[in-house]
């Protein structure tokens, strides 16, 4: 009876668990909230409280043609972009008018506009989908301008990454972009709209 009780081996000690799983994933929980806290910023800010209402431009490119915009950047976070094309043959006829609309999102981030938007009347095929997801990691066109200076009457700013300076001036009320080209102060706007329930 000893024989056989000196012949079994003795017991081991039970491993401990691991804590290094435990300690890598609460510092990975960690490090993913510290970034999301840095990159997320609630809507709107105060800089993009500056930014409320329709900003509206022209640009004169010679006797023959021209270029409109009015832009609705609205409180909840969406955009309403209308561009205007004016062309006519020479200075003795009369200007040709066409535009499109375009609607998405907006936000302002350290001086940066930074647009997404698509023509729902004129949606982009799935090639050219891919193309821009590819691009940018989104399917509408992406817009960006840095503002080089803005207060409640007008703004300056330069589309990016090395286009021409733009100058817009601002109103509270609904903006309608002109049928042949007119200084920005003479636009016609028109009364607030009722805000929806």
């Amino acid at each position: 009876m000893n024989a056989v009780a000196d012949s079994v081996p003795p017991l081991l000690p039970g491993r401990k668990p691991r804590r290094w799983p435990w300690i890598a994933g609460v510092a990975c929980a960690l490090v993913g909230v510290a970034i999301f806290a840095l990159v997320y910023r609630k809507f709107p800010s105060d800089e993009e409280r500056k930014y409320f209402g329709w900003w509206y431009g022209m640009e004169m490119e010679d006797e023959t043609a021209a270029s409109s915009w009015a832009a609705e950047f609205r409180e909840d976070g969406t955009l309403r972009i209308k561009f205007g094309r004016y062309h006519r043959v020479n200075a003795d006829k009369a200007w040709q008018f066409s535009s499109v609309e375009e609607i998405g999102r907006w936000r302002v981030r350290d001086g940066v506009q930074h647009l997404s938007t698509d023509d729902p009347e004129h949606p982009p095929n799935w090639f050219t989908r891919l193309e821009r997801w590819q691009e940018t990691g989104d399917t509408r066109r992406q817009h960006y301008y840095r503002t080089t200076s803005i207060d409640a009457r007008e703004m300056n700013y330069l589309a990016l990454p090395a286009g021409p300076d733009f100058h817009a001036l601002h109103s509270q009320a609904p903006v309608e972009l002109p049928t042949e080209p007119l200084p920005p102060e003479k636009w016609p706007t028109t009364a607030p709209r009722p805000r929806a329930n």
